[in-house]
């Protein structure tokens, strides 16, 4: 899907503080904003305002590192097949992956 830009105006504290919250979080400001929506659009209704305590944020921030690391493996895997090293081991692996991933993706989803 293709995007587009668009420009909306902040006080230089509401900048300071979208900001402040996508670097802790470790995401953009464009993500953070998407996120916000979708999290309104799936809720059906207007996105609401997060605010995270510390803990929360910690969690958050480990997920994705961990996300991370998980999309290294995968690469690693797949650069294996790849070359010819395909095996139920590997498969094994996608799938323990894909679990992990999935579980994650739920607790996020609590989060939001």
């Amino acid at each position: 899907m293709k995007s587009s830009a668009t420009r909306i105006r902040l006080t230089e504290k509401e900048r300071t503080d979208l900001d402040n919250l996508s670097i802790r979080l470790h995401i953009s400001r464009s993500e953070l904003i998407r996120q916000f929506i979708r999290a309104g659009i799936q809720k059906n209704e207007s996105a609401h305002i997060i605010k995270w305590d510390n803990d929360t944020i910690s969690v958050i921030r480990d997920y994705n590192m961990l996300i991370a690391k998980i999309g290294i493996n995968v690469n690693q895997i797949a650069r294996s097949c790849n070359s010819g090293n395909y095996n139920v081991t590997l498969a094994n692996e996608v799938r323990s992956l894909q679990y992990i991933l999935d579980c994650m993706k739920k607790v996020v989803e609590r989060c939001l």
